[in-house]
């Protein structure tokens, strides 16, 4: 039986749910923490390197931050 959302906190709660996993399946596809390694990396270095969208990249690396996956501010330049 699934709960029901009565609230806010519940919607919230729901959509952070199905968000992270699609965050983490996202830089898993694109490799993105091989990519990373050991170094320190610009968002448009990195994007560069990737060959992917800087603005793309910078989200999804704010969503891993905000999801405390990882420490991406260093790359937010």
């Amino acid at each position: 039986m699934s709960k029901q959302i009565a609230t806010f906190d519940d919607l919230r709660d729901a959509v952070m749910a199905y968000r992270l996993p699609r965050v983490l399946i996202a830089a898993f596809e694109l490799d993105l923490f091989t990519a990373i390694g050991t170094d320190v990396w610009t968002i448009p270095d990195l994007a560069r390197e990737m060959k992917v969208s800087e603005r793309g990249l910078a989200i999804l690396c704010r969503n891993l931050a905000m999801a405390g996956v990882s420490n991406f501010g260093w790359a937010m330049k």
